[in-house]
């Protein structure tokens, strides 16, 4: 190389912002007569070629000669066209000092992640730092990459604050610093070229040399794998014999894996630009840094009017590869569903996220309900498909007004659905509504009412042509069937009908081949890994028609990059981890035996406490999910605290997944292959399946108070003591709750019962003395149920007369005999008859304004006389076998029939809840939906019947309709008949 004047002044004016394009065709000229040979004509000639072709090209500048990395090679013109080498597409200039090397990672392999610190200072003039923040950002974001603008962003940076920030991201439980995006302006003196930052004193401007930034960097050259240097001359060698390295060479020869700098001064445009493409481009693609360099370079390339296309210079060691990676990106998902911000890992499943979009736009045209199941066996990745697949290629597509919202059934569907909804605010662009898991609406959710309605309102929203929403469901094929427990609509349409119609539902099959190969080679390539020759085959032989083995084989790869070697999968990791079968349960195992044996019970806990369990085939043995305030120990302090512990650890091993916040965290097991495949879970389960079942039982009961205010009694109540007594650790605060109101309840039931029962037995010697004085007569009564029946309710309501005389009544009319005239009490209860006042008169405060007058008087040989409105009086004998001649034929059988016909007409109908209050059972409602009181309906609808008749026949005839619609027993003997029973026998 000839360093004439010439040439010397040339590079020099090369640094202007508007350089002659006479000098820099120069220059290139004089870089080409100095590769002029036979050797650089045969490289070139490999180049061109391969230009042609599309392939990628890196041209490395090694030397010895520390003046040759002053010259701009990527002005070299090539071939006959002469378009200079850093104007082509695919070609990659690096720069390599000879003989250096690249310090090792650590930890090694690095963990997940890496953030990118953007440090800044103003001290040398302005700098656009809120378009290099806004570069950053942009691409964290395409990338899905974690950057946080308060902590990863250092102004006014100075060396001491920006070794403070290094060093804290370096020490135990700090988060790693992978890239470096260092802004400020350049300096020169003399020969030395510097960055101008702030100082520690009042944030003066001061310069930093090569050898000052070197030694702030040099503590953490093992874990920043990337510096981008946006200044002027940060390049920059100076001149040929110069002894003093540029700042990037400094860097580079110190050991970073990869520096990026301008050797001219940069303008602020071409900054803006290269920063803005190159990370949307490394984190968004994802990329390596030299195809994001590359993408970054040939957008300056497009401003004709600047060199900083040439100006820019990338520092890495040939060693190395080509393919530098600062930012970690896990690749697989182990046994986590892929969410749309994985859709570049998703691979093998076009043809089904294909026929997702057509199938539901052929709907949309057709103008059907705009509802897709996305049906198939548990493992095969229905929710990736759809979540990953189909739903950021349609929100992504040219033209999109997509707005995506995701949601679960659980335990309580219509909750979930209305949050979904709520936060579809922009309503003139459509709703891609995705309900995942919608097996949960037969797994977990309780009510059939709120399952049916919940399903009836999906329906009916994709089937509107003006809701703008359209539903797609992912659903286990094994529940298909059960579909047909639900209607969709009032045609009584089953739901199996539609997820049965090949226009409304698409089938994931298990992958073949070739999509495993997918999955397993392409997310490795996709962030810069290799697979060791022959490990991809032994996987897919491992699991050759293994039911469920895509989750296994997913989770196998994920931790095969977490025990990677450098930057590749190897067949002895494969070997350790127990091949594809075994990974998950050794990963399982591993984690217990890191725990003692009250963490291991606390473990064990909480794993089965995961699982429903449960009698129904299709229902058996499958995951839940659990509120964490549900499922945490309440006592004692030190369970609580080594329970959020290994909750932690088994969450970051992706064995469990925890979501929400607050009170509303949740956590479920991360996929249904550890209940099937981990055998102490299912020894566990076999153990535990009894008092699991037990709990779910108890469970159910609260969900059924909590809905209609249900408690228990009987039988169940002395089970939920039970449980609650062989699981008090397990039994949460609603169950109690829920034991504690029933057993109130059933103690006030039989504090009534037995003050009825003292009630009745004042009643019995009270009649014994009536009977002693000879005013009331025996009766006998045969051992009907009928007369059992009327002689209770005559006996409850010679209590209830007292304080309630329409609750009296009420029991009274419910009379079946037609000789309950002659029950000891019936007619003197009865409050709308009194007995007659001595002297013949009348009580008049029984005469209502239609007329009504019912008078009684009980005289010798256990006669009773009754005269009732204008009818002639009616004399007749208690006795059953008492003189028929002085009793006209049928009449008390007619005096009954009008008085109960006057209790029906005058007194109001009661349901359920009225009949618990005559009762004094306070505070209890009404009966749920699932159990509905007709009670009132029958009542309204035989007052009406009775009304309109005129006749016995006609009488009898309202009430045969009465008994007779499956009405077997009234709310009175629903809520007594135990009582009733009880009384009457006695």
């Amino acid at each position: 190389m000839q360093w004439n004047a010439t040439l010397l002044h040339d590079l020099v004016a090369l640094q202007n912002k508007k350089c002659d394009p006479a000098i820099v065709q120069r220059v290139g000229r004089t870089l080409r007569a100095f590769l002029k040979s036979d050797d650089w004509a045969r490289q070139e000639a490999r180049l061109l070629d391969a230009v042609s072709r599309e392939q990628p090209v890196v041209v490395t500048i090694r030397s010895v000669a520390d003046e040759l990395y002053i010259l701009p090679w990527e002005l070299l013109p090539i071939g006959a066209s002469g378009q200079h080498l850093g104007e082509l597409p695919s070609v990659l200039v690096r720069y390599e000092r000879a003989n250096a090397t690249t310090e090792p990672e650590s930890p090694s392999p690095r963990p997940e992640g890496g953030r990118i610190l953007f440090a800044w200072s103003a001290a040398g003039g302005y700098v656009p730092v809120s378009e290099h923040l806004s570069a950053i950002k942009q691409g964290a974001q395409a990338g899905h990459h974690s950057f946080d603008p308060e902590g990863d962003v250092l102004q006014h940076a100075t060396c001491e604050s920006l070794q403070k920030v290094l060093k804290a991201a370096n020490d135990p439980g700090g988060t790693p610093i992978s890239v470096l995006h260092l802004l400020c302006h350049g300096s020169t003196e003399e020969q030395k070229h510097g960055l101008v930052l702030n100082s520690g004193d009042a944030g003066e401007p001061t310069i930093v040399h090569a050898d000052n930034l070197g030694r702030v960097l040099h503590p953490y050259k093992h874990m920043v794998r990337l510096v981008v240097i946006a200044a002027c001359n940060g390049g920059n060698f100076g001149k040929p014999d110069n002894q003093l390295w540029s700042i990037a060479q400094k860097l580079h020869m110190m050991g970073i894996e990869a520096v990026i700098a301008s050797r001219f001064p940069l303008s602020i445009v071409g900054s803006n630009r290269f920063s803005k493409t190159f990370y949307r481009v490394l984190l968004g693609g994802p990329s390596s840094v030299e195809s994001a360099f590359l993408a970054a370079r040939q957008e300056l390339v497009r401003d004709t009017a600047q060199l900083d296309w040439a100006s820019m210079q990338l520092y890495a060691c040939g060693a190395d590869g080509q393919d530098h990676r600062p930012i970690v990106l896990r690749p697989y998902r182990g046994l986590l569903t892929f969410q749309p911000e994985h859709r570049r890992f998703l691979f093998g499943r076009d043809a089904e996220i294909n026929e997702i979009i057509n199938d539901l736009g052929s709907l949309t045209k057709a103008g059907a309900p705009r509802f897709l199941v996305i049906a198939g066996e548990s493992g095969h990745g229905k929710s990736s498909v759809v979540l990953a697949g189909a739903v950021p290629r349609m929100c992504e597509a040219p033209g999109s007004t997509w707005v995506f919202k995701q949601m679960r059934p659980g335990t309580r569907p219509l909750t979930a659905l209305d949050a979904a909804l709520s936060k579809w605010s922009e309503r003139d662009r459509p709703l891609l509504l995705v309900v995942d898991q919608f097996e949960e609406v037969f797994t977990q959710t309780e009510s059939k009412e709120e399952r049916d309605a919940f399903v009836r309102r999906l329906w009916a929203l994709a089937g509107q042509a003006d809701s703008g929403v359209s539903v797609i469901v992912t659903l286990r094929v094994d529940f298909i069937g059960r579909c047909g427990e639900i209607p969709i609509d009032d045609q009584d349409t089953r739901l199996d009908k539609i997820a049965y119609d090949e226009a409304h539902r698409i089938f994931v099959r298990y992958m073949t081949r070739p999509q495993l190969e997918e999955i397993i080679s392409k997310p490795a390539q996709l962030v810069g890994l290799t697979l060791e020759p022959g490990l991809a085959r032994r996987m897919l032989e491992d699991i050759d028609g293994e039911p469920g083995a895509l989750p296994l084989l997913q989770d196998t790869l994920d931790i095969l990059w977490q025990h990677r070697e450098g930057r590749q999968l190897t067949q002895a990791a494969y070997d350790k981890v127990g091949c594809v079968t075994g990974a998950l349960q050794r990963r399982a195992d591993a984690e217990m035996k890191k725990l003692d044996e009250t963490k291991k019970k606390l473990a064990r806990r909480l794993l089965v406490r995961l699982v429903s369990t449960r009698d129904d085939n299709t229902a058996k043995d499958t995951r839940r999910q659990a509120l964490l305030e549900e499922i945490r120990p309440r006592h004692p302090e030190d369970h609580r605290r080594y329970f959020d512990q290994i909750l932690g650890r088994l969450v970051d091993e992706r064995l469990l997944v925890s979501s929400g916040e607050g009170e509303t965290t949740a956590v479920e097991v991360a996929h249904e292959a550890l209940i099937r495949k981990w055998k102490p879970l299912q020894e566990w389960l076999q153990t535990d399946r009894e008092k699991l079942a037990q709990l779910e039982k108890l469970k159910s009961w609260v969900k059924d108070w909590k809905s209609s205010e249900t408690l228990l009694s009987g039988r169940r109540l002395d089970e939920a003591k039970y449980i609650a007594k062989q699981h008090s650790d397990e039994v949460g605060e609603d169950e109690k709750a829920l034991i504690k109101k029933s057993r109130s309840k059933a103690l006030n039931r039989r504090i009534l019962l037995w003050l009825v029962r003292v009630r009745v037995a004042l009643a019995v010697a009270i009649i014994l003395i009536l009977c002693a004085f000879g005013l009331v007569l025996s009766v006998v009564l045969d051992d009907s149920r009928k007369q059992r029946g009327d002689l209770a309710r005559v006996l409850i309501a010679m209590q209830l007369k007292a304080v309630n005389p329409e609750a009296a009544s009420s029991f009274l009319r419910e009379v079946e005999s037609e000789k309950a005239w002659r029950i000891p009490g019936w007619l003197a209860t009865v409050p709308i008859c009194t007995p007659k006042p001595e002297g013949g008169g009348t009580d008049s405060n029984k005469e209502d304004p239609g007329g009504w007058r019912c008078v009684f008087s009980l005289e010798a040989e256990e006669q009773v006389v009754v005269e009732i409105e204008a009818q002639p009086a009616c004399r007749a004998s208690f006795k059953q076998d008492g003189p028929s001649s002085e009793e006209p034929s049928g009449c008390m059988e007619q005096v009954q029939r009008k008085i109960v016909e006057k209790l029906w007409t005058d007194i109001g109908c009661f349901n359920l809840k009225d009949w618990r209050k005559h009762l004094g059972k306070k505070g209890d409602a009404a009966p749920d939906q699932a159990n509905p009181d007709t009670s009132n309906d029958a009542c309204q609808k035989l007052q009406a019947c009775l009304r309109s008749s005129g006749s016995k026949q006609s009488h009898d005839a309202c009430f045969s309709e009465y008994r007779g619609e499956g009405y077997t027993s009234t709310p009175a003997d629903d809520w007594f008949g135990d009582l009733f029973e009880f009384e009457a026998s006695k």
